[in-house]
């Protein structure tokens, strides 16, 4: 993992004030009370990577859009000041809860080259501080050094999730892998990532952490867990054994079971307990939405750091904001539990399938949110595992066509054309 150095950017003057009629209130000759927001305005800290180093001379106007619960969207014009090294300066917005802070960033044609998103509750009479990292979602700010590519090569990624499921598989109809697909699988993947996360602990998954082991990846292993006692108990065992063997060097004890609504937290709770007692010396930790693990501390609490999943294709995100939405939920869950490690536990974008809202399932949406997810990642030097490694056609039959699109390679383990381009 490495630190880029911030890009100068520019100091925010406002000058503008609220275009929206009637400040964006509830209704005509409705008192709204208002409060102050401290915002804070910066390219991202990877930005040498992907933005020219004139890219803050680019910008010639940027606008603030806040919305959010019983108020009209509200526009304010604010100026960019490309000779200083930050974005700072306040301004005054209704009062309300999860109040949404949408910042564009324009060249002088009107051009949209930076965008981000963040969210905060804003009090009547206090300041509110709030910080949004701008991120290009235009080719105008990409790098252009005369080549086909114009993004940074990736290298070897730190994670990714990994389904061992190929066509004509899947653990509902009880089909699965030989232990030879797995090896052949584990050699794809050696060079291209420093660990693995895994799904399940039964079956050939029991296997898995054993043969990363011995093609060098490094893995987090996982127990499945459902409202089905009898396999839970499987899996429980399974994963006791895998962290006993010495094969994995942490432990998920079960992945959006809160969720779906097929166990209680107290059981869950249990269920960790158990794992950590019998396997002392690793972490162990349960995977969940990051929206989940905010709502219960409690489970949290019992972890030994936060597996979060942060999808902005599922929350219907444009692939423009796709990373400045993922980077706002981040920070928000690291607030949140300011004692723990945040790790992702998963992320990514599907390559076809089908749409949902404003996110476009498709190649070179894929291609472009591995590339500044990344990127983004290694600027914060956080851990993550991007989803997923291969695709998996059985996903079809829960998650919609969609759910068979997310790999990096394709079913037939053979990379994307798209993926190609920045990553072999």
């Amino acid at each position: 993992m490495y630190r880029m150095a911030w890009l100068s950017a520019a100091a925010i003057a406002v000058v503008g004030s609220l275009l929206a009629a009637g400040c964006g209130g509830g209704g005509p000759g409705q008192d709204l009370q208002f409060g102050l927001v401290s915002l804070r305005v910066v390219l991202p800290s990877s930005a040498a990577q992907v933005i020219p180093r004139n890219a803050a001379d680019q910008i010639a106007d940027v606008t603030v859009e806040v919305s959010g619960p019983e108020m009209d969207p509200t526009t304010y014009s604010l100026e960019w000041d490309p000779g200083a090294g930050e974005a700072t300066g306040t301004i005054e917005v209704p009062q309300g809860i999860d109040r949404v802070f949408d910042v564009t960033a324009l060249d002088a044609d009107g051009v949209e080259l930076f965008a981000g998103r963040t969210t905060a509750d804003v009090e009547a009479g206090a300041t509110t501080s709030v910080t949004v990292h701008l991120w290009p979602v235009s080719a105008q700010v990409t790098v252009d050094v005369g080549i086909e590519n114009p993004y940074p090569g990736l290298g070897r990624l730190d994670g990714l999730c990994y389904g061992p499921f190929r066509a004509g598989q899947s653990p509902n109809q009880g089909v699965f892998p030989s232990q030879e697909e797995v090896e052949e699988d584990m050699q794809i993947l050696a060079d291209r990532v420093q660990r693995l996360r895994l799904f399940s602990s039964t079956h050939i998954h029991r296997d898995i952490p054993r043969l990363a082991g011995e093609a060098g990846l490094a893995c987090y292993a996982q127990a499945w867990l459902d409202n089905v006692e009898e396999t839970n108990r499987e899996e429980i065992d399974a994963l006791i054994a895998i962290g006993q063997a010495g094969e994995a060097e942490a432990l998920i004890v079960g992945s959006e079971v809160l969720l779906r609504g097929e166990l209680s937290a107290d059981q869950l709770i249990g269920y960790i307990g158990e794992v950590r007692a019998a396997v002392p010396e690793l972490p162990v930790t349960y995977n969940d939405t990051f929206q989940v693990l905010l709502d219960n501390p409690n489970v949290v609490a019992a972890c030994d750091l936060v597996l979060a999943n942060f999808y902005p294709f599922w929350e219907g995100v444009h692939i423009d904001r796709a990373i400045g939405y993922l980077s706002s939920q981040y920070e928000r869950i690291t607030a949140a539990y300011p004692g723990k490690q945040v790790v992702i536990g998963e992320t990514g974008w599907p390559s076809g399938g089908g749409d949902h809202a404003l996110a476009v399932s498709d190649p070179v949406n894929q291609r472009r949110f591995l590339t500044e997810f990344v990127t983004w990642a290694r600027s914060r030097e956080v851990e993550y595992f991007f989803f997923e490694a291969f695709d998996e056609p059985w996903k079809a039959s829960v998650e919609g066509s969609v759910g068979a699109h997310w790999g990096i390679w394709d079913a037939d383990r053979a990379p994307k054309a798209e993926i190609l381009r920045v990553f072999f």
